[in-house]
């Protein structure tokens, strides 16, 4: 049951820069305090027991004692994450694999264990040196102020100075390494910072390269779609086409930043953020859409009543996620559409016969 005191991913957490590490590092200062009490390294002890083993730790330790030991796990990660970044000439697919090498091979486990042993003492060391600028950034509220003093306890923790910054004229501009439209590099350069590896989309035009069409759909639904419905299918594709053609960085992080014309560009600006964090916490990735405006006609938004009927919409990809989903909202009596989508003949397969077994427990 120890799993249950760890927070499960925060999808703000995310934001932040470091995010992964901040997340990694804050999960396992929670797990070493919940079995710091008893000394026990078993998994599998009682619940209770390990909620007292918590609130024990953080009396013994006090709040010093917890930093000391965020910043040792925050340290670690950063050194395990460098590590992992250095081995960018390695000519086969690391996956998820945050260990130690050496010329390209990985060392023995026995030999990995001491090697953690080793980083975790000598982070421990440099959270010792680092707290006194981290107590004074927590009791500090002016943001400057703050930066110049983890930046001084970066530099005293570690005896290096950190990168230069870009030039403010950048720092006040947008990244964007995915577009949508005709606009203009050049144009868009006085706006934004753009990507080396930027992604252009075209949709509804000619020479459009991405296969979008509203006719058959209209067709088969006998009515034309509204626009405000349009946009939304815009969006799904975009944010589809941005996750299969952006690639991810070594550290398996990934930053898209997505620029696209609308048709309502002042609804979709205000659910802006909501969108964002949606698409980052399910990718697992930093998503940010601005949206401008679409040179198209457009139609009347009128309000609309929402029924409180058992009606639903379910997401069925075939996978076990899915599944679960589904069997949950049979079990609750609704009545959903299922909505799949597939790459492949295998998984068209996959989820009909996966249809067809709910069709036999539930009907």
């Amino acid at each position: 049951m120890w799993y249950l005191l760890v927070p499960k991913k925060d999808p703000e957490l995310v934001f932040y820069p470091l995010g992964a590490i901040t997340e990694r590092a804050l999960k396992k200062t929670i797990i070493r305090l919940s079995f710091f009490a008893s000394g026990k390294n078993s998994l599998d002890i009682d619940e209770k027991e390990l909620l007292r083993n918590l609130r024990i730790s953080i009396k013994k330790l006090g709040i010093e004692g917890i930093l000391i030991l965020f910043l040792t796990e925050y340290f670690f990660e950063m050194c395990i994450d460098q590590n992992r970044r250095s081995w960018k000439d390695l000519k086969f697919d690391l996956g998820f694999w945050y260990n130690f090498s050496k010329d390209g091979y990985f060392v023995s486990l026995s030999s990995q264990r001491k090697l953690r042993q080793t980083l975790s003492k000598q982070c421990e060391e440099k959270a010792g040196i680092f707290l006194p600028f981290l107590r004074k950034c927590i009791k500090e509220g002016d943001f400057t102020r703050n930066k110049q003093r983890i930046s001084d306890g970066f530099i005293r923790t570690f005896g290096i100075l950190l990168p230069k910054r870009e030039n403010l004229k950048n720092l006040r501009k947008s990244f964007l390494n995915v577009i949508v439209g005709t606009t203009s590099l050049s144009k868009l350069r006085k706006s934004y910072v753009l990507s080396k590896e930027i992604k252009r989309f075209f949709l509804h035009t000619e020479g459009s390269n991405v296969s979008l069409s509203f006719n058959t759909l209209e067709r088969l639904l006998g009515h034309n779609i509204h626009s405000l419905i349009k946009d939304l299918l815009d969006i799904g594709t975009t944010v589809y086409m941005a996750d299969l053609y952006t690639k991810r960085e070594f550290n398996l992080e990934r930053r898209v930043s997505i620029l696209m014309p609308v048709r309502h560009p002042h609804v979709w600006s205000n659910a802006q953020k909501e969108i964002e964090k949606t698409v980052s916490f399910l990718g697992r990735d930093n998503f940010s859409i601005k949206f401008i405006k679409r040179k198209e006609k457009v139609d009347k938004l009128r309000r609309f009543s929402v029924k409180s009927d058992n009606r639903c919409v379910c997401l069925f990809s075939g996978g076990l996620d899915s599944l679960a989903g589904a069997a949950w909202v049979l079990d609750h009596k609704l009545d959903p559409i299922f909505v799949s989508h597939y790459s492949s003949n295998i998984l068209v397969g996959i989820q009909k016969s996966l249809i067809s077994q709910l069709e036999k427990i539930y009907d």
